[in-house]
């Protein structure tokens, strides 16, 4: 674990500027005395007092409360306070839509976690943190989701007809399924860092139990006769339903990480030094990018979602190549999925197991504008970090295989080209093996290919979750965060 700090807590030592007398030769009318002195001193210790400032080492902190993001997809809003040095309580909540039946509503999500930042004692006492919630932790949590009432009125009260849906040929379906989230205990280590007063990262792999239950609605047709579908509803009073509810539990191993602003009881211990924003004019020709990898593993399901980026400086200019390789693999079964026959253009219900293996390949010509301001307006470092504007190419490929009730074969979308367009964005380096990028981009093309819309159109969906969020009007944002060499 302690590799994984490196990339953003790394610790650099001040090289101490020694002075010294070489040699002193006694005469009688004169000492001749000779000094040495190491270079780059006062670089190192202007860096170590930025690395102490942006992560608020001296400032002890007893609560702080965090509006963020988890992967870009569940927005919250909590609150942390210390009980003692080594542990805290920590509280959420969360406004999110969840699926019924033919409709997204949405629910309410709070939660409680108790944490134990195990090292927090021992880097005081070496004096490398201040009790300001910057540590590696140890986590229990409980989640809960609030019932909804409208929710729960939907599958108890009975089905009318403009609640079916049609089935292949002219059929009315007599099988309806909703998944409810209702609970969640999970078990966590992850690292949560701070940097100036209103930002803070949390890494995490969790281990989780999640509850819920799966509802069946089931429709019988008194009269026997479910025809007529999609044109001719039936009446309401020829319908009745039975209701069966199961219970959902399972385990799954998750990995992502979280990205916000805090406001904070800052109380400094001693002054800090402002340094310069995370980099202290470090030059760099070239910079390798892996975004922080997105995990989820069930005993039913498995996917994995991650990025591969490599930026080349062109010469000792403000222009540079930035190319990224976004990768997410996924492979899961399912009972009683509703799925969309492409064929037939109608849905189906089935029990599903799909493997898949996909890419985007982004290509990023950029010019970092700022580099070529006036010496005094221009940001120090001749460097891949700051605001840039540029072209952004896209490329999409897909593999996979689907197996239902109903068929089972082969899927691809070859490796195409998407869209092209303009890009506006912003990159930093954070500290000496971290990096942030977010950008967005307007592609001059309305290129849709189905298996692409499907696929990442879709951000509730973990499974199917990538980096990019793709908005109205062939809008991209796209928002990485990990290591960087």
């Amino acid at each position: 674990m302690k590799k994984l700090l490196l990339f953003l807590c790394s610790t650099f030592f001040v090289i101490l500027t020694i002075g010294g007398i070489s040699t002193a030769f006694a005469q009688s009318d004169s000492v001749r005395i000779t000094h040495s002195q190491e270079t780059n001193t006062l670089k190192n210790q202007r860096y170590v007092a930025s690395y102490d400032y942006a992560l608020l080492k001296n400032e002890p902190t007893k609560w702080m409360i965090k509006a963020y993001g988890i992967h870009l997809i569940d927005y919250r809003l909590g609150v942390e306070r210390k009980l003692t040095t080594s542990f805290s309580i920590a509280l959420d909540v969360a406004h999110n839509k969840s699926a019924d039946f033919d409709r997204y509503l949405k629910r309410w999500v709070s939660g409680a976690e108790v944490r134990w930042y195990y090292d927090i004692k021992n880097r005081i006492r070496k004096g490398k943190s201040s009790n300001q919630f910057s540590g590696n932790y140890f986590a229990l949590r409980y989640e809960t989701a609030w019932k909804n009432p409208e929710s729960e009125a939907a599958w108890r009260k009975d089905i009318n007809n403009r609640e079916l849906y049609p089935d292949n040929s002219n059929l009315w379906k007599t099988d309806y399924y909703s998944d409810y989230y209702n609970s969640q205990v999970s078990l966590t280590y992850g690292m949560q860092r701070r940097f100036f007063r209103f930002g803070f990262l949390d890494f995490f792999v969790s281990l989780n139990n999640r509850i819920g239950r799966q509802i069946h609605r089931n429709v019988v047709f008194l009269d026997g006769n479910n025809t007529g579908a999609p044109r001719n509803r039936p009446d309401p009073n020829d319908l009745f339903q039975t209701v069966e509810v199961s219970p959902i539990n399972y385990w799954n191993l998750t990995t992502g990480f979280k990205f916000g602003v805090t406001f904070a009881d800052l109380k400094k211990a001693r002054p800090s030094r402002k340094g310069e924003l995370f980099s202290v004019g470090e030059n760099e020709q070239k910079l390798w990018k892996i975004n922080w990898p997105v995990l989820e593993i069930t005993s039913s399901s498995q996917s994995l979602n991650s990025s591969i980026g490599y930026e080349h400086k062109i010469g000792q200019s403000a222009f540079s190549i930035n190319t990224y390789l976004d990768l997410f693999f996924s492979k899961f079964f399912g009972k009683n999925a509703r799925l969309y026959d492409t064929a037939t253009q109608t849905e189906f219900i089935t029990n599903v197991r799909e493997t898949s293996i996909g890419g985007i390949l982004s290509i990023q010509p950029r010019w970092y504008f700022l580099k070529n301001l006036p010496a005094p307006l221009r940001p120090e470092g001749n460097n891949l970090s700051g605001v840039y504007v540029g072209n952004n190419t896209t490329f999409w490929g897909l593999y996979g295989l689907s197996t239902t009730n109903r068929y089972s074969n082969k899927y691809s979308d070859k490796p195409q080209f998407i869209n092209t367009g303009l890009l506006l964005g912003y990159q930093q380096k954070l500290f000496k093996n971290g990096f942030v990028d977010l950008n967005i981009s307007k592609g001059f093309f309305n290129n849709h290919p189905y298996y692409y819309t499907y696929y990442l159109w879709m951000p509730n969906m973990l499974h199917l979750w990538t980096p990019h969020s793709f908005l109205r009007n062939n809008f991209i944002f796209d928002f990485k965060l990990g290591f960087a060499f």
